[in-house]
């Protein structure tokens, strides 16, 4: 009985100590779910007049600027004109078209050594062509892009502290 109330104690003094306030980045775009950067977090965005996409992780949250950790500098929110995500499903489906793609190109070019085949050339041809062009397509779908400025995304920092008085 004492070890499970020692146990106890313990754990709620290790939560406590794990449950404080922190600032994030929050991202909202009508329509899809909030995005919650922390400190320490990497994040692809744009900077407005630079059609360049950096990659970056953040420093330091201030109240109305981020300090990334390359530049090292505060860069104004407003500053900012894109922050992209990747998609990891679309990743995933990418790879596995690319996959049979090839396996059924693979099976069209060696068919003539294999006079056993399931497939005719030809199909097999047809089938792993359509499979490489649904894996290019999806490229497309790889980022989810939130642009900032517009009405329908914000981008503001927020400080969940709560102060003791």
């Amino acid at each position: 009985m004492f070890k499970r109330v020692l146990f106890f104690f313990t754990f709620s003094l290790l939560l406590l100590g794990t449950a404080q306030a922190q600032k994030f980045l929050a991202i909202d775009k009508y329509g899809t779910k909030r995005e919650r950067l922390m400190e320490g977090e990497g994040v692809y965005f744009k900077l407005k007049g630079d059609k360049t996409l950096f990659y970056d992780h953040i420093k330091f949250l201030g109240d109305t600027s981020l300090v990334m950790e390359k530049s090292n500098t505060p860069i104004p929110i407003s500053q900012f004109e894109e922050f992209r995500f990747k998609r990891g499903w679309v990743q995933v489906l990418r790879t596995g078209t690319l996959f049979m793609g090839g396996g059924f190109l693979l099976a069209a070019a060696i068919e003539p050594a294999v006079s056993n085949s399931r497939y005719d050339a030809k199909e097999a041809v047809i089938i792993g062509a359509s499979f490489v062009v649904v894996n290019q397509g999806l490229r497309f779908l790889k980022w989810r892009k939130y642009k900032v400025g517009t009405e329908r995304a914000r981008v503001q920092i927020l400080d969940t502290t709560i102060k003791k008085e």
